[in-house]
């Protein structure tokens, strides 16, 4: 992605998408930011943490299958290598959304006892997310509800308090 290039695709000069945006960073995070956000999944309280995990990510899953979307990420992914003022930028904004309503449904499955207390939140929102993202950008291998399902069998399983 290029200014020039957005100019070109908006039917504009340059200096005019400079003149709101000083960089190709803060373009980016504005664009990022007014994405279509998928409305919250709304989870019954008595709800296993199991299910709730499920539906939130084939929820997500379903929000955003959509090619131009897969592109979009992977070009930012790669951009965010290579660019730490960028990669800060999408954590603490889009990716920072996401993941709260994760880490909220894993607190919920710790306080009643689903989870063992000592699971790191953070490793296992990693975890349920990064098949998923290995599967879009990388393997090309179905992303839906069936995998998701599988993915919070395992990632559960591995963290569930011992039995007996």
């Amino acid at each position: 992605m290029s200014i020039e290039a957005v100019a070109l695709r908006a039917g504009v000069g340059k200096t005019t998408v400079y003149r709101r945006w000083p960089s190709k960073i803060p373009l980016v995070v504005d664009a990022l930011t007014h994405l279509k956000m998928p409305a919250p999944v709304v989870i019954a309280d008595d709800m296993s943490t199991r299910d709730a995990l499920v539906r939130a990510l084939s929820e997500g899953l379903r929000a955003h299958t959509n090619e131009p979307i897969d592109r979009i990420l992977a070009g930012i992914i790669g951009a965010m290598s290579q660019d730490p003022e960028l990669a800060v930028a999408v954590r603490s904004g889009l990716l920072s959304k996401r993941r709260e309503s994760v880490f909220a449904l894993i607190d919920r499955g710790k306080a009643r006892g689903e989870i063992r207390q000592d699971a790191d939140v953070e490793v296992i929102a990693d975890l349920l997310g990064g098949p998923i993202v290995m599967r879009r950008m990388i393997t090309g291998r179905p992303v839906n509800a069936r995998l998701a399902r599988q993915i919070v069998a395992i990632v559960l399983d591995g963290v569930a308090p011992p039995s007996g």
